[in-house]
């Protein structure tokens, strides 16, 4: 890691979300203009101004004249010599990243979330698992749309709406996202915090078949810490928001094949 030492990082924002706020310098206004869509994209409801608060955590973007810029956290280095368009992203995913793990009253799940009936559906999974395609789908068929990112959990088990833009793959290739409005596939954006009535512990397979079978509490509770990003660094906080999160809620696993089949089928079975 290299320390971050310069005297010209004389632009700042600073960006507030879920309790935590970080301080953005740069050494060009530019930087600070261009960040702002990625920003927003990657913290939905976030607020930002140019006013000094006291602040928990900095990024430094350094814009270089050749379009080849850095990206730093807390002095430290994140990348450098990344193409403008990649360091602005990779800004945004590191400052939702921080957020979600130093929130101090949320804990931010891995998980699509959805609401039917007023009663959350949390689909908890990692990267390149198919929570975002399940998610999409399920939106598709009526499912109010809270996240295809986190479930956002106080310490009572109530889910907050994180409703970013749906990141798609598969239109480019297997591996690069595309930022879909929700609104582009017919859905709707929840705004009420609810409570869990579904999860569901499930990841793509080519051949499987949708065949969900009954879990317990404890044990859904020990797949959900497994997506937990605070669970570090705020054990207490995520043991409480998850145990309330599992107590009244259904749980069900299987793996799957076809995300509309599957979608179909978990909102039949409702």
């Amino acid at each position: 890691m290299s320390s971050l030492k310069r005297n010209d990082l004389n632009h700042s924002i600073y960006v507030e979300s879920h309790g935590v706020v970080i301080r953005l310098t740069s050494n060009s206004p530019q930087a600070l203009l261009g960040a702002l869509p990625e920003i927003n994209a990657n913290l939905p409801g976030c607020t930002i101004t140019d006013k000094s608060l006291n602040w928990d955590h900095e990024f430094a973007y350094i814009w270089n004249p050749g379009g080849l810029d850095a990206v730093y956290k807390n002095g430290e280095r994140v990348a450098v010599r990344r193409r403008r368009d990649w360091a602005f992203q990779l800004l945004g995913s590191q400052i939702r990243l921080t957020v979600a793990e130093f929130a101090p009253k949320h804990v931010f799940v891995h998980a699509g979330v959805v609401s039917v009936g007023g009663k959350a559906i949390v689909i908890p999974a990692k990267s390149f698992k198919g929570k975002t395609t399940l998610t999409a789908e399920l939106v598709k068929r009526g499912a109010v749309y809270y996240s295809d990112e986190y479930a956002v959990v106080d310490q009572e088990g109530n889910i907050f709406p994180f409703a970013k833009d749906l990141s798609m793959r598969g239109i480019i290739d297997d591996r690069t996202q595309v930022e879909i409005p929700v609104e582009s596939i017919g859905g709707t954006i929840g705004t009420l915090p609810i409570t869990a009535g579904l999860i569901i512990i499930t990841e793509y397979s080519v051949k499987a078949r949708w065949r969900p079978k009954p879990v317990t509490s404890g044990q859904g509770f020990l797949e959900l810490i497994n997506h937990t990003v605070s669970i570090r660094q705020n054990t207490e906080l995520a043991f409480k928001a998850l145990g309330n999160l599992v107590k009244n809620a259904e749980i069900i696993k299987s793996k799957r094949g076809d995300a509309g089949l599957t979608a179909e089928a978990i909102l039949a079975s409702l």
